[in-house]
């Protein structure tokens, strides 16, 4: 991600770190093409975060489909696209509704059918009032470095739709646990999003696979388990 946007820093010195952490495969790949770092130095170790207390709830097929999009940088985001794909997925689905939680570009609040908007909410915010209420995430991103509001969502038992790239194939299982995209493709995007809302059986079962690969995954003991043994076997090479 560091090399997608130009943000290299490299005073810490990493070639003489007994370990250097990474966040997904990708990330790793890309440090070992760029050279600063040796193959047995560095290890990938996913984010872990807390299980959600409230998760996403079955729902009567009566019921609105809630997708959501969450992201501060509404372009890098493709928040354009998102609103594009949903607004193609409510003409077949009526009951479907967007809750957008981003900053358009011009500053302005969009008011439109189907689409609920907060330019802005804290995580907090997040957590208690829209992860519970939201059904799928959508992510549809022009780049990415990890993508970790997509394992957020699923620790609240949310399908996530993203793009087949960068490392969201690390997170998203296509068809377990949520859908991969081509990056940039509109039809793609408005086919998942038609299916789920359309199928309440499916989208549950989606749900269920977003909650069990979080759990697998990205939980907090999982983690934190990685990270100490990986301390354990730094600590034994070096001789401490």
């Amino acid at each position: 991600y560091l090399r997608l946007i130009g943000a290299h820093d490299w005073s810490l010195h990493p070639e003489k770190a007994c370990r250097v952490h990474v966040w997904s495969q990708f990330s790793r790949q890309m440090h070992l093409e760029e050279g600063y770092v040796r193959p047995e130095q560095i290890e990938v170790l996913y984010p872990g975060l807390p299980l959600a207390g409230r998760v996403r709830k079955e729902k009567d097929p009566s019921e609105k489909v809630s997708f959501l999009f969450v992201g501060r940088d509404f372009v890098r985001k493709n928040g354009a696209l998102m609103l594009q794909a949903f607004r193609q997925a409510r003409e077949r689905c009526p009951q479907a509704e967007l809750i957008l939680v981003s900053q358009l570009p011009d500053g302005r609040r969009l008011a439109e059918e189907g689409v609920v908007h907060y330019p802005f909410l804290t995580r907090q915010e997040l957590y208690e009032r829209i992860y519970p209420r939201a059904d799928v995430l959508v992510l549809p991103s022009k780049s990415e470095g990890f993508g970790l509001v997509l394992v957020e969502a699923m620790s609240f038992g949310l399908p996530v739709i993203a793009v087949d790239a960068w490392a969201m194939p690390e997170i998203v299982q296509d068809g377990v646990n949520g859908y991969l995209i081509p990056p940039g493709s509109l039809e793609e995007l408005v086919t998942c999003m038609t299916r789920v809302a359309r199928d309440r059986e499916h989208l549950d079962a989606l749900a269920r696979g977003a909650r069990r690969v979080f759990q697998e995954r990205f939980a907090l003991p999982i983690h934190n388990r990685r990270l100490r043994q990986i301390y354990e076997e730094s600590l034994s090479s070096s001789g401490r």
